[in-house]
C-alpha cells in the first residue's frame, strides 16, 4: 500500500514537470530572463 503511493506521487511529479518544461518551450516565456533555457539578448 506504501509503494502505491509513492507511485501516485511519481506520476503527479512526472505531470508537473512535462507543464513546466512545455510552459519554459511556449513563445510568452521563451526569452524570459528568468527561463533556465532563454538565450541571452546578446547571442542570438
Amino acid at each position: 500500500m506504501n509503494t502505491d503511493r509513492w507511485f501516485q506521487g511519481l506520476i503527479v511529479l512526472y505531470g508537473v514537470n512535462a507543464a513546466a518544461n512545455a510552459s519554459m518551450a511556449s513563445n510568452e516565456w521563451k526569452d524570459d530572463p528568468r527561463n533556465p533555457n532563454a538565450k541571452p539578448k546578446g547571442k542570438q
